[in-house]
């Protein structure tokens, strides 16, 4: 898998981090960084997905995969969530590939997004990052929003594949269509969902053990990620 620690030598990272999300489509973008293990011909890096999900994003995922021959990744998300086909794929995508997933500091990643960032084999966040869940959902011309049961299926199913736990799946689940369930890094330990905490300077939280953190990646303070919540605490 990914070397987190290759991932700090590279010197654009802050200026695509500089991108705000976009209200009409995610912008899927790739860094090339060092690789843990050299492999001719490669890609290493970081993906970046900023903005909202829309059908035709996993296969922009899969093109830029394609193009740069990803073969190990730290996928980073920034995104209020949307399409749930399109979400799913990508995030089964991520999970064939064994890719890392990250949400930094004071960005947020939600609804479908936050499914995404589960399919991680290591799981990512700041202890001011934002990552929330609930029910999927229809919503119609006037924006009235309804109970999905069949999108509802799937995602519990893409949890189970991921190897979620059914008390996970049901917590996960449980918020209404215009409500949200902020994850904590103590729920999420009770539920036996791993994830790796860091701080502001890319260090394990004190009750964490991390033997490899996630480097902090600086966000430009001009930059605020929406709803979020007070933090991962």
């Amino acid at each position: 898998m990914i070397n987190p620690c290759t991932i700090a030598r590279s010197a654009a990272v802050a200026a695509i981090l500089a991108l705000t999300p976009t209200a009409q489509a995610a912008e899927i973008t790739f860094k090339k960084t060092e690789c843990e293990i050299a492999k001719a011909g490669s890609g290493c890096g970081l993906i970046f997905i900023i903005g909202d999900i829309v059908l035709g994003d996993e296969k922009q995922f899969i093109k830029v995969l394609s193009d740069n021959k990803v073969v190990e990744a730290a996928v980073v998300m920034h995104s209020a969530g949307g399409s749930v086909p399109a979400g799913l794929a990508i995030g089964r995508k991520i999970h064939e590939m064994e890719f890392t997933t990250a949400v930094p500091k004071d960005w947020a990643c939600m609804s479908i997004c936050a499914a995404m960032w589960l399919a991680g084999s290591r799981r990512f966040a700041n202890t001011h990052s934002a990552i929330g869940f609930h029910q999927v959902f229809f919503q119609d011309a006037h924006g009235r929003k309804s109970f999905s049961s069949t999108g509802n299926a799937l995602i519990g199913a893409y949890y189970a594949q991921l190897g979620l736990s059914d008390d996970a799946i049901v917590y996960l689940t449980t918020a209404m269509p215009d409500g949200i369930t902020w994850l904590k890094f103590g729920k999420a330990r009770q539920l036996g969902i791993n994830v790796e905490a860091v701080d502001d300077t890319g260090r394990p939280v004190a009750e964490q053990k991390v033997a490899k953190p996630l480097p902090y990646i600086t966000m430009p303070p001009t930059v605020t990620a929406p709803m979020l919540s007070p933090s991962m605490n």
